[in-house]
């Protein structure tokens, strides 16, 4: 998303048109069918049905998460909108990730030799990560203050507890589903 904040508030100022199930939804099923066709390309080389249903399945927990962190923190905000419009601004910000994966899925695709393209590129890709966790806090910290009208101070507090919380819930579903104890005990 180019200049986050002219965007966010010009989204948030228009009324959008259509029901609240779809505008609350719609960004959630996009999400679903750039997952899916990453884990695709990059597993299969082409899209297969298996990788476009269950992957996304398998990886619901992190928009359910983030849903759930969006609407709990932007719940009193100062430009009121209703829990659909709320969800639907946040998933716009995903543009950079879906470039990020397009970008992933073409190196798998394209390269004749993926791992020796990306051992060799390791810094590039670490810093292509850095900016895109740099642009998604911008573009999370854009929709705090121009869409839900926050105070400097108020989204930037509330996109930090985002993020940590956000973490903290992976963690915890880690956690609990068994996945972490091995990684803690001693060798």
């Amino acid at each position: 998303m180019r200049r986050p904040f002219q965007r966010y508030w010009t989204l948030s100022s228009r009324p959008e048109p259509g029901r609240p199930l779809w505008i609350g939804s719609r960004g959630l099923l996009l999400w679903a069918l750039w997952l899916g066709a990453f884990i695709s390309f990059t597993a299969a080389g082409r899209l297969t049905w298996p990788h476009m249903t269950f992957a996304p399945i398998a990886w619901a927990f992190l928009p359910m998460w983030q849903s759930l962190w969006t609407l709990v923190l932007s719940r009193r905000a100062p430009n009121p909108l209703p829990a659909h419009r709320r969800l639907d601004l946040y998933f716009k910000g995903y543009g950079p990730w879906y470039a990020f994966i397009l970008l992933w899925s073409g190196l798998c695709l394209f390269a004749p030799h993926t791992r020796a393209l990306v051992m060799g590129s390791f810094l590039v890709l670490g810093l292509i990560h850095l900016v895109l966790f740099s642009w998604s806090v911008l573009t999370t910290w854009a929709l705090y203050r121009a869409a839900f009208g926050f105070s400097r101070w108020g989204a930037s507090w509330r996109t930090l507890v985002f993020y940590l919380s956000v973490l903290a819930s992976i963690l915890l579903y880690y956690l609990l589903a068994g996945q972490l104890w091995p990684l803690m005990e001693a060798p």
